[in-house]
């Protein structure tokens, strides 16, 4: 039976009543029902048991709000020098100076590179003599990387000794 099926001047208080019992079963069932697929996905989700626990364990891991220590109450020095250990020659360098340290002691960077390469012509340039002296531009090939700043230049030298 539908409530617009009936009219409510021709019912009796017991109809009445048993809609309104009905309509109140209906709301606590879907409220019990929503709690129970809360519940569930919250137990298989693994955070169900999140919020049992005692004051005392969250004592450890309350925000300290004091000038001097950093937020779990330890003292905190910033200006601590930090130190990091090349992995190439083992030498303890400061933290702020360690990535220009790592360029130049890898030969990796952009002024290392240039430095190393450098050493390499002169170093082979002393080995030779005048009479095995080669044009350096016959075996110089340059290739052109275009970037929005500038343009660069990369040499390729290659040399040829004569034996």
């Amino acid at each position: 039976m539908k409530m617009e099926d009936v009219s409510l001047s021709s019912m009796d208080n017991s109809k009445m009543e048993g809609f309104a019992q009905e309509i109140l079963s209906d709301l606590v069932e879907d409220a019990c029902l929503g709690l129970c697929f809360e519940v569930h996905r919250a137990v298989k989700q693994g955070y169900f048991f999140l919020d049992d626990t005692d004051q005392e364990s969250m004592k450890d891991f309350e925000i300290v709000d004091q000038p001097g220590v950093d937020i779990f109450g330890q003292v905190y020095n910033q200006w601590k020098n930090k130190e990091c250990v090349c992995p190439n020659c083992n030498r303890s360098i400061a933290a702020s100076r360690f990535a220009p340290h790592l360029e130049k002691c890898l030969g990796m960077g952009r002024n290392s590179s240039r430095i190393a390469n450098r050493r390499l012509v002169s170093g082979n340039n002393t080995n030779k003599s005048e009479s095995d002296h080669i044009d350096l531009d016959m075996f110089t090939s340059c290739l052109h990387f275009s970037t929005p700043l500038k343009s660069r230049h990369i040499y390729h030298i290659a040399f040829y000794t004569t034996d």
